[in-house]
């Protein structure tokens, strides 16, 4: 059945949109599992196709995967992807954001003797309006 026109908000549902979605949603079967995969190979496909006019979707995208990345993966790459989101969340004023930030700084506990990730636990702790982390 076609529609004679699509809601509003169809605009913004797109490949990028879909990957980081279900990338999203398959972080817990992938915890669970204790593989990064099947969740990591969408979010970092979404990644590279959300574009410049998606800065807070990119964010997401960025911080979920570092947070998956730092809890079943390896830290120090973990820690360069957190800094990478963190440069974009610094330029978003959104409580969402400031929420995956939190669970992020969350991921970094068990790890936080490693300097690489001592630096993101600094920048996460920099951001505006974001409390004290763990």
């Amino acid at each position: 059945m076609k529609f004679a026109e699509d809601p509003p908000w169809m605009c913004y549902y797109d490949r990028a949109e879909h990957l980081g979605s279900t990338g999203k949603a398959m972080i817990p079967v992938a915890v669970a599992r204790r593989r990064i995969d099947p969740a990591a190979p969408r979010i970092e496909q979404a990644i590279l196709l959300q574009d410049e006019n998606y800065p807070r979707s990119r964010t997401f995208s960025r911080t979920r995967l570092a947070t998956l990345t730092m809890r079943i993966g390896e830290p120090r790459v973990a820690a360069g992807l957190g800094l990478e989101a963190l440069d974009d969340a610094a330029q978003l004023r959104s409580q969402r954001v400031r929420d995956e930030s939190r669970d992020l700084a969350a991921a970094t506990t068990r790890h936080r003797r490693i300097a690489e990730v001592t630096e993101l636990r600094h920048a996460i702790a920099a951001l505006p309006d974001l409390e004290a982390i763990p």
